[in-house]
This record gives C-alpha cells, structure tokens and sequence, in this order.
C-alpha cells in the first residue's frame, strides 16, 4: 500500500476488494459519481495488460472518458483555488501520495496517462480565472535513463507539447529529473518527501 493511510483512502472514497485483490476507485466531477476504475495487484491481471481497468458489476461497466476528467480536482479543488496552482500526474496514486506529503496543501490531480487533452486544459483554464500567475505544473513518470541523451531531450519536448495553449494564459511549468534522482517509470512523488521537494523546487518554467 506503499504507506498511503487509511485517512487518505477515505478522502477519495477508495475502497479494497480483498477476494480480488485490488483497489476500487470510483471518479467524482462536481460531487458526482462519473465513473469507478479498479487498480489490479496481481501479477496475471498486470502482465495481461489490465492493470487499471473500469469497474464490472452486475453486467454493468462503470466506464467513462478518462479525457473529459483530472482525478482528485474535487478533493483537492479547495487548495488549489487557495494557492493558485494545479500539480498534474499521471496516475491516482502519486495524488494520494502528495496528500499524505502536504496534506491540505495538496494541490494535485492526475489525468489518467500521458496526454493532458483540450478538455483537461479548458478545466485548468476554468480553474484560473482569467489568473496570469496561476500555475500549472506537470509531473509525468520519469521515460528516460540519462536527461543529456537524446531519450532526454525527446521526453522534454513531449512535455513541453502537452502545454501547448495554455502559455498565453498562465505560467506553466514542468518537472524534468536533471540529476537522476528517480529510476526509470517513477513518478517525481516515488522516491519520497525530500526529492519530490527538490524536484519542485527546481522545476522548469517555459513563460
């Protein structure tokens, strides 16, 4: 469970499935239910492909369009208006994982992969408010083993291109590991408090 507490699982309603052996995840956009996804922990389901995948009940898919929605904004929707900036991840665990870090700091939210859509950029705009100075931050897992190769490079302008449209209307920014800090698929949350906190630190910014 990688020490993530049973505080912040009830803030983000997240519940066990011992028979099955994964995590239920259900999907709130203003205060509603959109959709559930599960988090699979063994080995099989993994391999296969099916690690995050939508929840079946009854013959019924709970599935919805993962673009269309950033996971956790309405938890962490209050801090975010607070301290006028919005941390993006990948994945849902590194938005339990910056709760337990910063508590009712914790800014983040996670659009479910790689690609931060028109949708997701229209929510973070809404967000702002017609704000110049509020910030986007974009924290996607680490694709590259040494940031001065060409590996490196690509990734940065794959992250840099999924700010496209929002420069002219906040201050956007990125994390990039410069100094190998994470191994190869971690989130800049995975190796714990101390070098999530460097790593914010010296983001980049492109505005």
């Amino acid at each position: 469970n990688e020490n993530i507490t049973y505080d912040i699982t009830k803030k983000f309603n997240v519940r066990f499935d011992k028979k099955g052996n994964k995590a239920i995840i259900p999907v709130f956009q203003n205060r509603k239910c959109v959709g559930i996804r599960t988090r699979c922990f063994d080995i099989k389901d993994i391999m296969k492909g099916n690690k995050y995948i939508p929840l079946w009940y009854d013959d019924t898919c709970y599935n919805f369009p993962t673009a269309k929605v950033l996971y956790g904004l309405d938890e962490t929707k209050e801090a975010i208006k607070k301290y006028q900036r919005i941390l993006i991840y990948e994945g849902e665990k590194s938005v339990y994982k910056t709760q337990k870090y910063l508590g009712n700091k914790n800014c983040s939210v996670a659009m479910f992969g790689s690609k931060l859509s028109h949708t997701h950029k229209k929510i973070i705009l809404d967000l702002a408010n017609g704000n110049k100075n509020f910030e986007i931050i974009l924290a996607m897992d680490k694709e590259f083993e040494n940031y001065n190769s060409d590996e490196g490079r690509d990734y940065e302008k794959k992250i840099i291109k999924n700010l496209d449209g929002l420069q002219n209307y906040i201050h956007c920014s990125y994390i990039i590991d410069k100094e190998n800090l994470l191994d190869m698929k971690m989130s800049p949350i995975d190796a714990g408090e101390n070098v999530f906190k460097e790593l914010l630190r010296n983001r980049v910014s492109i505005n």
